[in-house]
């Protein structure tokens, strides 16, 4: 007896349409790293987030310290290795126009400046114009004392 849906038909879509779909979406997903954030780095950035997480569930002091601890440690280390890595870089430069292509490369691409001005300007346009039928806000004045009276105030109280 054949079951109904597993008659022999060609399949359409092969293993290696799947591998290559999956290399795709993973090749997006990767992030443009520091060259410096290394394995030591993402160790360390995880054990951060697990007493973080710690401190969330328990909200005790030692689980804070703790967290507050490791969140020092992980600002100095990376701090040191970008430090590492950038003196290390200099150095390795024998002339400015190969230092400044170890640069260039590592600063926002003009595109990329550009689309967030646009963004912006977009941003703001859209504000102006909803905001253009508006009436003006109603300030009223309050009696306040001046700063310069109240700081006065205080040096003679000393």
């Amino acid at each position: 007896m054949r079951k109904r849906g597993l008659c022999c038909r060609p399949v359409s879509v092969t293993w290696v349409d799947c591998i290559q779909t999956a290399e795709d979406i993973v090749k997006q997903r990767q992030r443009r790293r520091a060259p410096w954030h290394n394995a030591d780095c993402r160790a360390i950035k995880a054990k951060t987030r697990r007493l973080k997480k710690i401190f969330r569930q328990k909200r005790t002091d030692d689980a804070k310290a703790a967290w507050r601890a490791q969140f020092s440690l992980q600002r100095s280390t990376f701090q040191r290795l970008h430090a590492e890595y950038w003196s290390a870089v200099t150095r390795g430069c024998p002339d400015s126009r190969t230092l400044w292509r170890k640069f260039d490369n590592s600063l926002i691409q003009p595109s990329t400046q550009t689309v967030i001005a646009m963004y912006f300007s977009t941003k703001i346009d859209a504000i102006r114009s909803t905001t253009a039928t508006a009436s003006p806000p109603v300030i009223t004045a309050r009696p306040v004392q001046p700063l310069l009276d109240f700081i006065e105030q205080l040096l003679t109280m000393k």
